[in-house]
């Protein structure tokens, strides 16, 4: 196998690797978004309940997270995901990208 055959062998491998991180990411984007939402459903609701009752905001807020704890954590989980994936994904684009530099430019040096 020569170089140029390596390397489109790796630009295949991280072509799957990436459309697997992909995935992964916009998959729990999307979670992340489902979370944030079931946050904000839940602070309207225990407001409009009357179960949140404090007489300033730092009292809601403090109110608001302790009966949200459970949610609040599951989106800090997501996000921390989230941002320990995207290095990765983007990793894998600037390798995909340079791969396929380097096979264009043997493509151009064999025609001269």
């Amino acid at each position: 196998m020569n170089n140029l055959d390596a390397i489109a062998k790796r630009l295949l491998e991280v072509n799957r690797e990436l459309k697997r991180v992909e995935e992964e990411y916009y998959y729990f984007t999307n979670e992340l978004l489902d979370w944030k939402m079931n946050l904000s459903n839940m602070e309207s609701e225990l407001i409009v309940n009357g179960s949140i009752d404090g007489k300033n905001e730092q009292i809601r807020n403090a109110q608001l997270a302790n009966h949200t704890k459970d949610i609040r954590l599951e989106v800090l989980k997501h996000e921390k995901f989230l941002n320990a994936l995207r290095p990765r994904m983007y990793s894998l684009r600037n390798e995909q990208e340079n791969l396929r530099y380097v096979i264009r430019l043997h493509e151009l040096t064999k025609k001269n």
